[in-house]
Order: C-alpha cells, then sequence, then structure tokens
C-alpha cells in the first residue's frame, strides 16, 4: 500500500539562550541585539553576583531547545500497527560554550541531548582563528558549507525542521579544516575534511572518506549579511537578495580502515540558491544534484526547494514550503519523494528569534517505503512544538 502522510505541528516553542560569535550562522545563533536581551543585561547589571563582565576571554554558556506534541497519521506506515500516533517529545536541544583564548582565536564546543534515551554526544568542536580582517581559519568538527539550509541554525528554520530534501542531501557535519573569506559583496568557505556526515569517527573508521573537498560562495547583491542570518524577514526590513553555490566531491576505498577499507563511494554533489527578503516578507529556493558511484550502483538524483514566508502581523509569520527528491530511474527504490509544509511562527518577543510557537503541518503524498528517502516517523502528523 503507498503511504499517504500528513503531518501538522500545532505549535512549537524554541527557546534559545546565550551568545554567538559574530557572523557566525551556527546551530546556537540567536538574536543576541532583541528586546529580552538587553531586558536581562540591564537587569544583570543592577546584581554585583550577576552582573556583566568587561573580561573578553570569559566563555559565554549557548543553547536551545524545542518541545512538542505530535500527532502522526499515516496510511501503511511501518512504524506502528495504528494509523495515529500522538504524544510529547523533545525536539533537539543543544548546550555549550563559546570563547576566546586570544584577541583572534575563538572556540566553540557544543553538544546535544537525544531525543531518545537522552544520551549527550558532541556536535561541534572547533575553533576559529583570524588570519585578517578578510580571512579565517576552522579547524575541528562543524557544518560543511554545503547547503543553505544546514548552514542556519534550527531555531532560525520557517519551520520546526529543514526540508526532507536537505536531509537527503546535506553533507551535515565533518572533521576537517577550512578556509573561510567575507567581504561587503562576497563570502566563501573551502573545506578539506573526512567527507559528509563524519560525526564523532576515528582517523581510521571504515566511514570516512580518504579525501572530501567542499566549496560554497555566496554573493550578496543587496541588503546587509546580517539578514541572512535567517529565513525571516521581520516588517521594517531592507529589501535584500542573496545568490549561493555550492559544489562537494569525496572519494573512498582507497585507505584502511578498521578491519579493511574506507567504503568504496565516490560523491559529487552541487547546489544553488537564491534567497529574498523585504519588508516583512522572505522567497527562498534551492535546487541540488548528486552523483553517486557505489557498491549499490551509479545514481544521479536531483533536489528542489521553494518556500516563504510573510508577517500577518509583527509577530505572526505565515509560511509554506515545497520539496521534492528526484530518483535516478536505475534505484531499486525509484520513486520521486513530495513533501508540502505549511504553518504559522508565533514569535513570543518581536523581532527575535529567542522564543516562539510554531503551528505546523506536513503532507508526504507519496510512500517513504518505495523512494529513497529514509524512513521517518515524522510522516504525517500533527505537531505542536513548545
Amino acid at each position: 500500500m503507498n503511504l499517504t502522510t500528513t503531518t501538522t505541528t500545532l505549535g512549537a516553542l524554541v527557546l534559545t539562550a546565550g551568545t554567538t560569535l559574530a557572523g557566525e550562522p551556527t546551530d546556537l545563533s540567536i538574536d543576541i541585539e532583541n528586546a529580552l536581551h538587553a531586558e536581562v543585561v540591564a537587569d544583570a547589571s543592577a546584581h554585583s553576583s550577576f552582573a556583566a563582565t568587561t573580561n573578553e576571554f570569559m566563555p559565554s554558556v549557548v543553547g536551545y531547545t524545542q518541545f512538542r506534541y505530535n500527532a502522526n497519521f499515516s496510511d501503511g506506515y511501518t512504524f506502528s500497527t495504528e494509523d495515529m500516533t500522538t504524544g510529547f517529545e523533545f525536539g533537539t536541544t543543544r548546550l555549550g560554550v563559546t570563547g576566546k583564548v586570544h584577541s583572534r582565536v575563538s572556540y566553540t564546543i557544543i553538544g546535544e541531548f537525544a531525543r531518545s534515551g537522552g544520551g549527550f554526544t558532541l556536535v561541534d568542536g572547533y575553533a576559529d582563528i583570524e588570519l585578517n580582517d578578510n580571512w579565517d581559519l576552522r579547524a575541528g568538527q562543524y557544518t560543511l558549507g554545503y547547503t543553505r539550509e544546514q548552514d542556519l541554525s534550527r531555531t532560525r528554520q520557517l519551520a520546526s525542521e529543514r526540508s526532507v530534501t536537505n536531509a537527503f542531501f546535506s553533507q551535515g557535519r565533518t572533521q576537517g579544516v577550512a578556509l573561510r573569506y567575507a567581504n561587503d559583496k562576497l563570502r566563501g568557505e573551502a573545506s578539506f575534511s573526512d567527507g559528509g556526515n563524519t560525526t564523532n569517527t576515528a582517523f581510521n573508521a571504515a566511514t570516512e572518506a580518504d579525501y572530501a573537498f567542499t566549496g560554497r560562495l555566496e554573493y550578496l547583491g543587496s541588503g546587509a549579511w546580517d539578514q541572512f542570518a535567517d529565513f525571516t524577514s521581520w516588517r521594517g526590513s531592507d529589501t535584500a537578495w542573496m545568490l549561493g553555490g555550492a559544489v562537494h566531491w569525496q572519494d573512498g576505498g582507497e585507505t584502511g580502515a578498521t578491519g579493511g577499507t574506507t567504503a568504496n563511494t565516490e560523491i559529487f554533489g552541487a547546489t544553488a540558491d537564491l534567497s529574498f527578503e523585504a519588508d516583512g516578507w522572505n522567497a527562498f529556493g534551492a535546487i541540488i544534484w548528486q552523483s553517486m558511484d557505489s557498491a549499490a550502483g551509479d545514481f544521479d538524483d536531483f533536489g528542489v526547494v521553494v518556500q516563504g514566508g510573510v508577517f500577518l502581523t509583527d509577530i505572526v509569520e505565515l509560511f509554506g514550503r515545497w520539496d521534492a527528491v528526484f530518483a535516478d530511474s536505475s534505484r531499486t527504490l525509484d520513486d520521486d519523494f513530495h513533501s508540502v509544509t505549511v504553518g504559522v511562527n508565533y514569535y513570543l518577543i518581536e523581532n527575535s528569534h529567542a522564543a516562539k510557537l510554531t503551528f505546523e503541518g506536513v503532507y508526504y503524498p507519496e510512500a517513504q517505503s518505495t523512494s529513497p528517502v529514509a524512513a521517518s516517523t515524522a510522516s504525517a502528523q500533527l505537531q505542536i512544538v513548545f
């Protein structure tokens, strides 16, 4: 039986706290220039034990949490014998520290609590070395600069989760080094790494690539870079647009690993995206192509993401998204997969991502079981995230 699914998020409350390095769109990014931050700092200044420090090398605690209620409706899905599944869960909960050991050397260490079981594992662990006003070097475990969705924090998305298409094509996090550049109109990143999705792996892990190279370049057509630290465009914002593109290549199977060799897999991918923001509304689109040569076969897959949002009031934002994975016909599971998301964000603090409720519905018209998309228990649901 084909799977027809609908995911509805009644509401999502996302709470974020901490500070970020300037210009860094990390998963712990928040808007520190919002009303809540100013109020907290002003109050703390009146109490000596909580007074703001002037020591620039003092570490900052950062983190965020999502808490949600789900109602999942599915037809023929295998994770349950019932068509409806409901309940509460934590989405993403992260905690860590950022800081400096020198005016030009900063660090980020972030961990995440597992949704099931609550185990704590390393997500980000890297150092940034500022070489001059335009260049810096990053080393450690970090998000590869590839898809724009993955580059942005979960707290800065329109929906409570990134698209299915991004999950299929994104290279996630890696261990490596990245040279990064930024000026008024251009910014980019070039990484040499262990390959996509290789978090917390030893150097001799079979899941690593022999070598991998990733590059992303962005051009700011108008506006300011900080407008693209999220997908949202507040009321009163200036018109801005940004064009981005990236390539990723990795190869394996020629070096040793525990118990044998690395996986004999070659991946080459490319993506292009356009982001537009204006007075109270935004639009984003991306196309992705990936070629994979592995023991399972040679595949060329494509993906598309189109989304947009508009503010109905100063704190209520309506959004929608369609994304799709177009599978290579030579795959065993070769059906295309589409996803439609609609929802509303309610910002508890005006012009701030520090706390918000998301009411969202997601619909999967095709069966995950006949496509290359990984199965998910969020296939058809009504979800409330706090």
